[in-house]
């Protein structure tokens, strides 16, 4: 966030992706009123699991308040990144989540999102 609040794009090292370059990103807050309620996160990576290499919008952070959440706020928000993504000039948008964010995975799947990866990562005491 720091970087996209300087105007810089970050090349970053990915435990589950090795090395992305954003080509590009921004972030968007959505208010209901005069009380943010939202936050999204859109960047163009250089490559995402799927694209085959190439160049995707992706969703970077995609969050609601807890209390606005199953209200529609959500949809509206992935619905704003489709059409960022489109004005981009893609036809695909990426994103991912970890099962620390309960429900996150469920929500993608409603809105259209297909998987198209799953990774576990594991650690045992010894």
């Amino acid at each position: 966030m720091e970087l996209i609040l300087q105007g810089q794009v970050a090349t970053m090292a990915d435990p589950d992706y090795g090395n992305v370059t954003l080509l590009k990103e921004e972030a968007f807050l959505a208010r209901d009123k005069d009380l943010p309620c939202g936050l999204l996160e859109l960047s163009i990576r250089n490559e995402a699991p799927g694209t085959d290499g190439q160049a995707v919008a992706f969703v970077e952070a995609w969050w609601i308040a807890p209390e606005f959440r199953a209200h529609g706020y959500g949809k509206a928000l992935m619905e704003f990144a489709e059409s960022w993504a489109r004005k981009e000039g893609f036809s695909q948008l990426a994103s991912d989540t970890t099962s620390e964010y309960t429900g996150s995975r469920e929500a993608h799947l409603k809105l259209g999102f297909k998987e198209v990866k799953s990774i576990h990562h594991f650690l045992r005491k010894i």
